[in-house]
C-alpha cells in the first residue's frame, strides 16, 4: 500500500463543552494532541464554510 502526504482539515461544530470533550476524545484514541487544536471560539455570527475548488466535504453529526 503507498501512502502519500495530505492533508485534511477537522471542524467541530457544537456546545463549547460537547467540542472539548470531544477534543479530549480523540486525544484518548491516540488521533491527536489536544494542544494542536485551536483555542475554543464562540460563534457570535452565521458561520460560512468555503471549500477549496475540488476539495470534498463530510458531515457527521452526533449526540453526545
Amino acid at each position: 500500500m503507498k501512502y502519500t502526504t495530505q492533508s485534511i482539515r477537522h471542524i467541530l461544530l457544537g456546545d463549547a463543552d460537547a467540542v472539548r470533550q470531544t477534543i479530549h476524545l480523540l486525544h484518548t484514541l491516540h488521533y491527536t494532541e489536544t494542544i494542536l487544536w485551536s483555542p475554543v471560539l464562540a460563534i457570535q455570527e452565521p458561520l460560512v464554510i468555503t471549500p477549496a475548488q475540488g476539495e470534498a466535504m463530510s458531515l457527521l453529526k452526533k449526540l453526545l
